[in-house]
C-alpha cells in the first residue's frame, strides 16, 4: 500500500463531521438468527499470484496448494486503481469505485486546492471554556455503501470482524463486532507518526513525513525527550516526558523512563508496551501505549525508536471498535497490540532510521498476534460470519522487494543474503495460518482466501507534473515547486496529485478554471490519453504506461464526483513520484527510486495486478473479481441482494 498517505497525514487537518461508518442508513436490526450457510474469510493484503505460483512449483505452500486442489484458485481482479482503499472498498460493498466514492490515498478539494486523505476525515474533541475536551477523536470513513456483515448482523446474523482496512471508525453491527483496520488513526492524529530519539539528529532537528524526529544531547549518562500525543486548547500538543540512562555496570543496557513507568531494555531489542499519561486539559488524561526499540546505547551514539503512540485498548480516546469491549478481548487473547491502522511502519524503514532486522521483528509480532486473535475466536465457536486481515505481506513487499530484484536501484546483496526471503516468509506464514484456520472449520462453513491486488517492481519515478510542463499543459509561477500552491492557473489545464490521477483545470470545478467543458474538455482529455500511451522509458525505450483512461469510462455511479479526469496505468518498473503524489513537479520526467520502498502497485495497470483467491468449494464464474465478494456471501447466508451491487455470485 502506497506510501503517500503516511506523507499526506501531516498535511492540513481534515473537515469536521460526526463519527459514522460510512454507508447509508442501516436497515432495522433483526433478531439473532442461524443463516443456512457459514463463511470464513480470511484476507491477506498484497499478495501475488504469480510468487504463489513460483512458491507451489518448488513445493512450498501446501495448505494453499490443498485448499486449491480441493475447491478453487483463481487470479482474483482488482480494482481501478489496483490499491488497498480502493479495492477493500469494493470488498466491503459489492460495488466499483463509481459508487463506493473511494478513488486514491490522496484526493482534493478542487476549489480550496489542497491535498487530504481519500477515504477518511478525522476530528479532534472540542474543547469547554475551562479548556477540557468534550468528548474523544472522531471521524467518517468516505466510503459510500454498507458492509456487507453490517447487512448481514442487521439481518440476524452474527459478525466477527478483525484489521479489515478501511474500516474506521467502526461501524455499530446489533449482533457481533467489528475491530477497525487501516484508518484507524494514532492519538496525533495521523495515519502512523512513529518517533525516533537519536544523538545522530542536530537542532533543529530534520523534517521526516511520518516520524518525528528528537535531538538528544547526553550529558553524565543520561538524556531526555517527548512524546507526543492530541492537541490541547491551549496550543501546541500534550506531551510525555522520557528519560533516558545508560547502565554503566551494564554496556548496552538502557533505562528509560516515564511518570507512570521503567524499563530496562538491551541494545538490539525490543521493549514491552507500556501505558503513558497524555494531559489534553486541566484535569483530562489520555491514556497512550507505546513500546521501543533501542538501536544504539553507549555515550558514543543512542539512538532509540518509539512506536505511533496509540490509544489504550481498555480505555481508548479514539474508537477502536464495536462494540468497545471487543477491543479489550482481542487484548485478552492476543496481549497488548499496535492500536492503529498502519500497523507496520514502513516509513521509518523508508527514512532508514531503523533496521531491517528491528523491522521485520515487529512485522512479524503483528502477524502473530492478529493470529492469535483470529484463532482465539475460532476456538470459542466461530460466528456464522468471520472476516480476518492481515497487512504484512503488503509491507514486507513494499519494503525487500529490492532484496529480490538485482536490477532495483536500492539491490543490496549483502542484506538479500540475510533478508531476501522476507517476502517469501510472509508468505510462508500465510499458509500456515490457513492451515490453522482450516483445521478449526465447522461442517458446512465455506473459506475464502484472498487478496486485494498483486506486486510488481518499482525501478523509475516517473514526475508526471514535469511530464505536463513539458509538454505545455501545466505552467508554474517562478520558483515555486508545489502545483496545488504554485501552479499558475490562468495558463495551466491538467495537473497530477496522487498515486496516478490527472485532473483538468475546469471551468465551474477548480478554482479559476480555464477549460470548458464539452468538446474543449474531451479533445484535451483524447490528446492526454494518446501522448501518455507514446510515453517510452529514454534509457530502455520501454512504454511507461500500459493503460492511460478516461475517468468516466472508468468510472460510473453515484460517487463519482471526486473521480479524476484520467487514471493512469503503469508498466511494471514505474510508478508516479513521491512528489507527484502530493503534488509536487520534480526536476526530470524519469527519476530513480532511491527508496527503501522498492515494490508497488498502486497506479500499475490492474490488468496485470490482480490477487488471488482460494475458495473451499469449486467456483464455475470465470474472471472472479473483488466486488464479487460481498454478493456471494450474502447470498451464501441466505440474505436478499441489495440493489445496485456490480458484483455476483460466485457460488
Amino acid at each position: 500500500m502506497p506510501r503517500p498517505a503516511q506523507l499526506l497525514i501531516a498535511a492540513a487537518a481534515c473537515s469536521a463531521v460526526a463519527c459514522s461508518g460510512g454507508g447509508g442508513e442501516a436497515p432495522t436490526p433483526a433478531e439473532p438468527a442461524e443463516p443456512p450457510g457459514r463463511f470464513v474469510v480470511l484476507g491477506f493484503d498484497g499478495v501475488d499470484p504469480d510468487l504463489v505460483e513460483q512458491m507451489w512449483l518448488q513445493g512450498e505452500l501446501p495448505e494453499l496448494k490443498a485448499l486449491a486442489t480441493s475447491g478453487t484458485f483463481s487470479r482474483l481482479r482488482s480494482t481501478t486503481p489496483p490499491q488497498s482503499p480502493v479495492a477493500w472498498a469494493t470488498f466491503a460493498t459489492g460495488v466499483l469505485p463509481g459508487e463506493h466514492g473511494v478513488f486514491d490515498f490522496i484526493a482534493r478539494d478542487p476549489f480550496a486546492l489542497v491535498p487530504k486523505m481519500g477515504f477518511v476525515e478525522y476530528q479532534s474533541p472540542t474543547f469547554d471554556v475551562y479548556g477540557e475536551p468534550v468528548g474523544t477523536l472522531q471521524g467518517r470513513n468516505l466510503r459510500r455503501g454498507d458492509s456487507f456483515w453490517s447487512i448481514a448482523s442487521a439481518a440476524g446474523v452474527e459478525v466477527r470482524v478483525i484489521n479489515v482496512p478501511y474500516t474506521w471508525p467502526p461501524e455499530p453491527v446489533p449482533h457481533g463486532g467489528v475491530a477497525s483496520g487501516l484508518g484507524l488513526p494514532d492519538l496525533r492524529p495521523t495515519n502512523s507518526t512513529s518517533t525516533v530519539f537519536s544523538t545522530d539528529f542536530p537542532t533543529p532537528a530534520p523534517s521526516f513525513g511520518g516520524v518525528r524526529a528528537v535531538p538528544l544531547t547526553v550529558s553524565g549518562g543520561t538524556a531526555r525527550g517527548t512524546l507526543e500525543g492530541p492537541h490541547r486548547k491551549s496550543g501546541g500538543r500534550s506531551t510525555c516526558d522520557v528519560g533516558f540512562r545508560l547502565d554503566d555496570s551494564k554496556p548496552g543496557l538502557l533505562h528509560i523512563t516515564t511518570s507512570t513507568a521503567a524499563l530496562a531494555v538491551q541494545e538490539g531489542t525490543w521493549s514491552e508496551w507500556i501505558l503513558i499519561d497524555l494531559p489534553v486539559g486541566a484535569t483530562r488524561v489520555v491514556k497512550g501505549q507505546v513500546r521501543f526499540f533501542v538501536e544504539a546505547a553507549s555515550a558514543d551514539r543512542l539512538h532509540v525508536y518509539a512506536a505511533p503512540v496509540s490509544s489504550d485498548p481498555a480505555d481508548p480516546w479514539v474508537p477502536l471498535s464495536h462494540p468497545p469491549a471487543l477491543a479489550r478481548e482481542l487484548m485478552a487473547d492476543a496481549g497488548r497490540y499496535k492500536t492503529v491502522g498502519w500497523e507496520e511502519d514502513t516509513q521509518v524503514l523508508n527514512v532508514e532510521l531503523l533496521g531491517e532486522e528491528a523491522w521485520l521483528q515487529d512485522v512479524h509480532t503483528i502477524m502473530e498476534q492478529r493470529t492469535a486473535m483470529a484463532l482465539a475466536a475460532l476456538d470459542r465457536g466461530a460466528p456464522p460470519l468471520f472476516i480476518s486481515v492481515w497487512t504484512g505481506p503488503d509491507r514486507v513487499s513494499h519494503m525487500l522487494w529490492r532484496l529480490t530484484d538485482p536490477a532495483s536501484p536500492r539491490y543490496d546483496a549483502a542484506l538479500a543474503a540475510t533478508y531476501g526471503e522476507a517476502i517469501r516468509d510472509t508468505y510462508r506464514e500465510m499458509d500456515r495460518i490457513v492451515g490453522e484456520v482450516r483445521s478449526r472449520l465447522a461442517d458446512g462453513t465455506t473459506l475464502i482466501v484472498l487478496s486485494d491486488h498483486g506486486f510488481h517492481a518499482w525501478h523509475q519515478q516517473v514526475h508526471v507534473n514535469r511530464w505536463l510542463i513539458d509538454n505545455g499543459y501545466l505552467v508554474m509561477k517562478p520558483g515555486q515547486t508545489s502545483v496545488l500552491m504554485g501552479a499558475d492557473w490562468s495558463q495551466t489545464r491538467a495537473y497530477a496529485l496522487g498515486t496516478g490521477q490527472i485532473y483538468l483545470n475546469l471551468q465551474g470545478r477548480e478554482r479559476g478554471g480555464i477549460v470548458s467543458f464539452g468538446q474543449p474538455r474531451q479533445e484535451l482529455l483524447s490528446t492526454l490519453q494518446a501522448e501518455l500511451l507514446a510515453l517510452t522509458d529514454p534509457v530502455t525505450g520501454a512504454p511507461v504506461l500500459s493503460a492511460v483512461e478516461l475517468g468516466e469510462q472508468a468510472y460510473s455511479g453515484a460517487g463519482t464526483a471526486g473521480a479524476p479526469d484520467l487514471v493512469l496505468g503503469f508498466a511494471p518498473g514505474y510508478q508516479s513520484s513521491w512528489a507527484t503524489r502530493l503534488g509536487g513537479v520534480g526536476d526530470t520526467v524519469f527519476e530513480d527510486n532511491g527508496k527503501k520502498w522498492s515494490g508497488d502497485h498502486a497506479a500499475s495497470d490492474a490488468s496485470v495486478t490482480r490477487g488471488v483467491l482460494f475458495v473451499s468449494t469449486p467456483v464455475s464464474a470465470e474472471e472472479p473479481g473483488i466486488e464479487d465478494i460481498a454478493p456471494t456471501v450474502l447470498k451464501g447466508l441466505g440474505l436478499p441482494l441489495p440493489n445496485g451491487l456490480d458484483g455476483r455470485p460466485l457460488l
